[in-house]
């Protein structure tokens, strides 16, 4: 009867939805488990795998750069090559903040086979951790379980997160560690020495200071979370990358992410010459800057370099030098990688405790120039330096600067009047040259010199 046909197609449907509600508190339970049970990412995987019946699954944690598959053999090379396309993404990873905070549907190619497949993101907050991927290889999946497994994502963000703590914290003891190691303290560096053996700090070595900075991080910081955000993530690449380089462990390498920077102490042979420590700290960088542009945020960095010192009670001088590099990186751009050795004369203009002596300098003997250039939209500045750089060649700077001879003359006539500087006098000379460079490293953003 028509009664009977009803009961049956109700049952069925119950059933139906019984099943599918006992597939979703299956899915819930066992990722609650694993988390209770402090379980790993790949545990986390393969609750879910088991869970929608060998389906292909990946998850890709984007902040330690890792992914777990779990799949056939027939289909992972696939898989593994759709994981990394997706990881490719992190040119954009770095700026990592959530547009589109939904799940996406794909078809992918296994062999002449088209299998669905849906990423799901893994999101915490403004925070995207990473993305988990699953293919309908097998069965095709439940709206309602794929919606149990994205609304579960926060969870699996807060393993992620959870490693996250670990790593920062980590990082804060070694912070303390080089804070005491750095401070030029007697005291405190034996405080530091005696937890040496913690952080695998072998007195017996040499050391250099290298710090790596990120261009513009302290505008970032200030005025848009997000670029804190990124400032944040490019410090965990860049220990990742470092980890990488020195898997070796071929050398004694520490290094710690600070508020706006990464330390570096690069340990070496004390029986090495100079020269070759040198050589071998530049191309430590240069990996490290390599790794950057790979990753896409080449551009971002600056590495400085202070000198060597054999005992490790000094290194402090090291970690000044490394920190006089940076400041001298950041108002000229001169260059990715500098050592302290290499700066010349801004080795003495760079002590903190001449910047008074300097301004003064400044003041007296180009303040006015500089003033003159803002109030009539001169180039005089620019002028008198290209002046020196060509060794007093009008002809020269005005073939650089586009200009006719003539013009470059009264340039010059000009100069002298507002400075009051005789170009006859070598010491006239020199306090302009001084001034130009005491310019070019506290206000490099007044022109291109």
């Amino acid at each position: 009867s028509y009664a009977d046909i009803l009961v049956e197609g109700l049952a069925e449907i119950a059933n139906t939805q019984a099943n599918t509600l006992y597939r979703i508190g299956n899915i819930q339970n066992k990722l609650i488990n694993v988390m209770l049970k402090g379980g790993s990412l790949k545990e986390i995987a393969n609750a879910i795998y088991e869970s929608i019946d060998g389906n292909s699954i990946a998850i890709s944690d984007y902040m330690f750069e890792k992914s777990v598959i779990l799949c056939d053999d027939d289909n992972r090379d696939y898989i593994e090559a759709i994981v990394k396309e997706g990881n490719l993404k992190k040119k954009e990873i770095i700026n990592n903040y959530i547009k589109n905070n939904v799940c996406t549907e794909k078809i992918d190619l296994f062999g002449d086979r088209r299998v669905k497949r849906t990423n799901i993101p893994i999101c915490s907050g403004e925070m995207e951790y990473g993305c988990i991927y699953i293919w309908e290889d097998k069965r095709e999946l439940k709206p309602l379980e794929l919606v149990v497994i994205e609304a579960s994502t926060p969870i699996i963000a807060v393993d992620i997160y959870k490693n996250l703590s670990i790593f920062e914290i980590e990082s804060k003891q070694k912070n303390e560690f080089f804070e005491d190691l750095f401070s030029g303290n007697e005291s405190r560096f034996n405080k530091a020495v005696e937890r040496a053996g913690y952080f695998e700090f072998d007195i017996n070595y040499s050391y250099s200071v290298i710090i790596i900075s990120f261009n513009g991080d302290e505008n970032y910081e200030k005025y848009d979370i997000n670029k804190s955000n990124y400032i944040q993530k490019l410090k965990l690449k860049l220990l990742i990358i470092i980890q990488e380089i020195n898997k070796s462990k071929d050398k004694n390498i520490i290094c710690a992410a600070k508020s706006n920077s990464i330390a570096i102490l690069y340990g070496s042979n004390p029986d090495e010459n100079t020269e070759t420590i040198k050589r071998d700290i530049k191309n430590f960088a240069n990996k490290i800057l390599n790794y950057a542009k790979n990753e896409y945020f080449g551009e971002d960095i600056y590495i400085s370099i202070g000198r060597n010192y054999r005992d490790p009670s000094e290194v402090w001088k090291s970690y000044k030098e490394a920190n006089r590099a940076t400041e001298y990186q950041r108002n000229t751009f001169n260059s990715k990688i500098i050592y302290y050795d290499d700066l010349g004369i801004y080795r003495i203009l760079s002590f903190e405790g001449l910047q008074p002596e300097l301004e003064q300098i400044y003041k007296e003997r180009l303040e006015a120039l500089v003033n003159y250039d803002r109030e009539k939209g001169t180039d005089l500045v620019l002028t008198l330096s290209k002046y020196f750089e060509y060794e007093g060649n009008l002809k020269e700077v005005s073939e650089k600067l586009y200009i006719h001879y003539n013009t470059a003359v009264y340039r010059m006539q000009r100069i002298k009047e507002i400075t009051e500087s005789n170009f006859d006098d070598y010491n006239d000379r020199l306090n302009l040259q001084i001034a130009l460079k005491i310019l070019k490293m506290y206000d490099n953003q007044l022109l291109d010199i």
